[in-house]
């Protein structure tokens, strides 16, 4: 939940970064609560952390390989919006 409102909220950079940050961490607890009592956990359990792990690697990658924004000047911003409303009468 904490990831998904901190994606709402951080500019760009910063989000990837904690994406990347958290995941990473994320992963490393699942891994070391599977190896770390191995016996104590029942199957069910297990799948769920497994899935949980992967879900969590899922965000790692996409927060690495998401497309970073282009620079855009303001006038490029208003040119590209004024020719995408432009109506062609026909």
């Amino acid at each position: 939940m904490a990831l998904a409102y901190l994606s709402l909220v951080l500019k760009d950079a910063a989000n990837r970064r904690t994406n990347t940050v958290l995941g990473a961490l994320y992963v490393a607890g699942g891994i070391s609560a599977l190896i770390g009592q191995p016996g104590e956990m029942s199957g069910a359990m297990d799948f769920v952390v497994i899935v949980a792990i992967l879900v969590a690697l899922l965000i790692v990658w996409h927060a690495r390989k998401w497309p970073r924004p282009a620079k855009v000047t303001p006038s490029a911003k208003l040119s590209d919006a004024a020719a995408e409303h432009k109506v062609s009468v026909g």
